[in-house]
């Protein structure tokens, strides 16, 4: 019996009570008040602590709701311009056909649906008829055979001149670059009237930029080019020293 008793005394050991449980302190009602006074400042501090944890929580859960919501915006933009940018690339680049590929016409990508009706004029439909272009201006300019052409080549005598007549009409755009030099006559006054300068001259030609070399009609065919008909800056500056005219990139841009 006593073994037993050990052995069970070993398996459910008593718990022993701690040093100050029994112990007793005796405070008096002052120091009570304090100690009061003291738990209930800091647990007032603690309360206000916990308010300005959930609000910051609060505003950093906003935050990140707010930052996701636009970087998911600015994604979704990212991915509109990539696809504007493939489809200009694919537009300038690409490679361009008036005959539809048959992998097209089975996939049903085509833009219309396919027919059988031929390209070109329609047997049956009235012609537009050739154009006279009459609001253009006539520049005539008078073709002749060379000297040693207006003879005979064995006899060498002179051809006689019957028909002066013979014209054909060709159509020509003629673009050159060149400098309009404005020469201003001045004029000295006669009189003696003290309002009237001494020297009178005109006044110079209107310019875009001042003391700026570029015409006004260069100005105009540049953003024409670019804002009308999509041509870059830098191609129609190439397109100006095919004409002798040499103009830097980052003076006209």
């Amino acid at each position: 019996m006593q073994n037993a008793h050990v052995s069970g005394s070993s398996t459910t050991p008593a718990l022993l009570p701690a040093p100050f449980a029994t112990s007793q302190v005796i405070l008096t009602k002052q120091e009570h008040i304090q100690l009061k006074q003291q738990a209930n400042l800091w647990h007032a501090m603690w309360k206000a602590a916990c308010g300005r944890e959930q609000k910051v929580l609060a505003k950093n859960a906003s935050l990140i709701a707010q930052h996701k919501a636009e970087i998911a915006g600015l994604n979704t933009q990212v991915a509109d311009l990539k696809s504007e940018l493939a489809h200009m690339k694919h537009l300038l680049f690409g490679r361009k056909s008036e005959k539809t590929s048959s992998s097209s016409k089975k996939s049903g990508n085509t833009t219309r649906p396919p027919s059988n009706r031929k390209r070109g004029h329609q047997p049956g439909v009235p012609g537009s008829g050739r154009h006279l272009h009459n609001n253009l201006p006539v520049v005539h300019e008078s073709v002749d055979l060379p000297v040693d052409k207006q003879c005979c080549t064995v006899c060498h005598r002179p051809f006689k001149s019957f028909f002066n007549d013979d014209s054909c009409d060709v159509i020509e755009v003629e673009v050159k670059a060149h400098v309009r030099r404005y020469h201003r006559r001045h004029y000295q006054k006669t009189c003696q009237c003290p309002e009237t300068p001494n020297i009178t001259t005109p006044p110079p030609p209107p310019r875009l930029i001042n003391r700026g070399k570029l015409g006004i009609s260069v100005w105009v065919e540049l953003l024409l080019n670019k804002y009308a008909y999509g041509i870059p800056i830098n191609r129609q500056l190439e397109s100006y020293k095919t004409q002798g005219l040499e103009r830097n990139y980052s003076t006209n841009h």
